[in-house]
């Protein structure tokens, strides 16, 4: 059984889905991987880094949680906004990186 997370701003309701937890053996995560196993590892992938890095300076000094499936304060809401997301509510990573400076 796969066991994801996200990374959110619990002020905002904003998520980014960081995706499959990976561990050996307990509960620690040691890294998170988003996509088939044979997909880039999420530190090479350039969109999603950008999406981060945004994410973390648009919402410096709010409070920020790495949640992953089963914790007792549970997944973020159903209105909650995804980064990258396909509901209507969410953005894409396009749209939300348009016209932002730090991409140079």
């Amino acid at each position: 059984m796969s066991i994801y997370a996200d990374l959110v701003c619990t002020q905002c309701d904003v998520r980014l889905w960081l995706g499959k937890v990976i561990h050996h053996g307990d509960a620690n995560p040691i890294y998170f991987h988003a996509g088939p196993a044979d997909e880039a590892p999420n530190w090479a992938r350039d969109e999603l880094n950008a999406v981060l890095w945004k994410l973390l300076a648009e919402h410096a000094r709010h409070p920020l949680r790495v949640v992953v499936e089963g914790d007792a304060d549970g997944p973020p809401t159903d209105a909650s906004v995804e980064l990258g997301g396909d509901r209507g509510v969410d953005i894409s990573f396009g749209d939300y990186l348009a016209g932002w400076p730090g991409l140079r």
